[in-house]
């Protein structure tokens, strides 16, 4: 939905924000899951990145 939406107004870039405590599980798990359903059979750029994946978990 938010795809179609930003194609009818000609934007040219969209970014999506996802996040979870710690960052490094669940997010990481819907960001894969988003960029890959985005991606397949379609002409859109998609990339993702994980802020925390790297971050210590104390």
């Amino acid at each position: 939905l938010l795809v179609a939406a930003g194609m009818i107004r000609n934007k040219r870039d969209l970014r999506i924000g996802i996040g979870c405590t710690g960052g490094r599980h669940r997010s990481v798990a819907v960001v894969e899951a988003l960029t890959h359903k985005l991606s397949v059979g379609s002409d859109f750029q998609v990339r993702a990145s994980h802020r925390d994946i790297d971050k210590d978990a104390s």
